[in-house]
């Protein structure tokens, strides 16, 4: 897999993958030139994860960073591709990036929020190195939602890690 600053044409596949996973609940916009104009007003930076066709298969969107935080905006992988070994490796792949990007910029704190509810989704993001820090009520149009906010230490992260690098390395 390739990985690269989306393209307009990147972008309206991301937007596609986008509303199949998380619809207008997320507030998404239906409108491709909406969502693009929202993502360039928030300062959203949309990063395309490629096959070797160079079809989009995952996508992450960075936050401009704030506070020593660096926020995932969002990330997701093209629809037929989730639960496979492929969503997998692209998950790992937007980790590491992120995590490398972490530490190019010195930024300390890694953060995502993500609906509560959504149990696998938040098993997932532990599994990759996410704590819950705390859990707020989101006003939606049905009313409230809870969501949880989500971190991770890129330290503490890197620290947990380098035991699993030394152990494969041979002697």
């Amino acid at each position: 897999f390739a990985s690269k600053i989306a393209t307009d044409e990147d972008l309206a596949q991301i937007h596609k993958i986008d509303l199949e996973a998380f619809g207008e609940n997320y507030g998404i916009y239906a409108d491709f030139e909406d969502y693009k104009q929202d993502l360039e007003e928030q300062g959203v930076t949309t990063y395309a994860i490629k096959s070797a066709d160079g079809k989009v298969v995952g996508y992450y969107q960075l936050e401009p960073v704030e506070d020593g935080e660096l926020y995932i905006y969002s990330m997701g992988v093209r629809e037929d591709l989730r639960a496979t070994r492929a969503s997998v490796a692209i998950l790992d792949r937007i980790r590491t990036e992120i995590i490398d990007t972490a530490v190019e910029q010195e930024i300390k704190t890694v953060a995502l929020d993500v609906y509560a509810e959504n149990k696998p989704l938040v098993k997932l993001y532990k599994k990759f190195g996410f704590e819950i820090v705390d859990t707020v009520m989101v006003p939606k149009e049905e009313g409230m939602r809870c969501d949880h906010h989500m971190e991770i230490d890129v330290k503490k992260y890197l620290a947990e890690q380098a035991p699993e690098t030394t152990k494969k390395q041979p002697e």
